[in-house]
């Protein structure tokens, strides 16, 4: 798989493998800060009840594992099938 364009103020994303740049890219913000992924560096992959979002940083890791339901009701359908 190429690897996508990567947005500008996304950069991070650049770091993530072709795959992960395009879940991620689907994505586009972390359900924890709202900001956009990859505007911290790469950005974390997170599983939790067998589905799996990105975050923009380790804190937001700790946040989405306090709080499952919340931040994973905020994402999506379509991009939590795509990290499955």
């Amino acid at each position: 798989m190429q690897a996508p364009s990567i947005p500008a103020g996304m950069e991070g994303i650049a770091q993530l493998s072709a795959t992960d740049q395009v879940a991620a890219l689907r994505q586009r913000t972390c359900p924890v800060t709202k900001e956009p992924l990859g505007s911290m560096g790469k950005p974390i992959r997170v599983t939790v009840g067998g589905q799996s979002i990105f975050v923009c940083c380790e804190g937001c890791v700790a946040a989405v594992k306090r709080n499952p339901d919340k931040y994973l009701r905020g994402a999506s359908t379509r991009q939590h099938s795509n990290f499955r």
